[in-house]
């Protein structure tokens, strides 16, 4: 999957050497949510709504997607 946000339903378990494990029965991509996050429109004090000043993004904003860290 390459989703850069997962909502994952399903059970947390605890080995007896403390890892975590999340055991997923669903999964759902929310990539979309996360995208739309930094373009909502929030009023900004002293700016009027014609103002030509491009937005900034974050420095971790890419496309690049990572390979996934499956080791199964």
């Amino acid at each position: 999957m390459a989703s850069r946000l997962m909502e994952v339903h399903g059970q947390v378990q605890k080995s007896e050497e403390g890892v975590l494990h999340l055991m997923a029965d669903h999964i759902v991509d929310r990539t979309a949510l996360l995208n739309a996050l930094g373009e909502q429109d929030t009023p900004s004090a002293g700016l009027s709504s014609t103002s030509d000043q491009s937005r900034a993004r974050h420095p971790r904003n890419v496309r690049i997607i990572p390979k996934s860290r499956d080791f199964h």
